[in-house]
């Protein structure tokens, strides 16, 4: 579990966001934090980790979680079958090119 600050002004808890990636050679993706035009590669989505509704569902925490920070996350070079499981979720948003 990787525990974030509040930030300044904000009386909501600290959030809590589950490990999401494993760092590797193979990735399918990488989850990259934009925020005031800036990025942060946050990790990557190995080929070690399935492609299920359970991904899917860290992957829309770790959203609303940088939403709250007023950032947000886009996926790069996703695999085919997490970019149409994202989409049936619809969190195909996550796939934007920035």
């Amino acid at each position: 579990m990787v525990w974030r600050r509040t930030p300044p002004g904000n009386s909501s808890p600290p959030v809590r966001t589950e490990a999401l990636v494993r760092h590797q050679d193979v990735t399918q993706a990488e989850v990259v934090l934009v925020r005031d035009g800036r990025e942060v590669l946050l990790g990557r989505v190995g080929s070690d980790l399935r492609c299920d509704l359970d991904l899917v569902d860290r992957l829309a925490r770790i959203q609303l979680a940088a939403r709250r920070f007023g950032g947000l996350i886009v996926l790069r070079h996703p695999s085919t079958e997490l970019s149409e499981l994202l989409a049936l979720a619809g969190l195909d948003d996550l796939l934007a090119d920035r």
